[in-house]
């Protein structure tokens, strides 16, 4: 199982998934009362998310500065 971090352009805004979740790790997770991967990813993606207006002012600054060209 692995944590893939991935990139909303042109925010540069990051948001994080879980990738390859096999059913043996589900069933891991299950025998071993592990906790869910979903609960870790929730919390980094509301920290991003609650950054969202930061991310929105960052690029809207740097859009006004370069002329107002797209560059995403």
């Amino acid at each position: 199982m692995l944590l893939a971090k991935s990139c909303i352009l042109p925010l540069e805004m990051e948001i994080f998934t879980v990738a390859r979740d096999t059913e043996l790790n589900q069933l891991f997770r299950k025998v071993f009362s592990l906790p869910e991967p979903e609960m870790l990813i929730n919390i980094l993606n509301e920290k991003q998310i609650s950054q969202a207006d930061t991310y929105l002012c960052r690029w809207y600054e740097t859009w006004i500065k370069n002329g107002r060209r797209c560059n995403g």
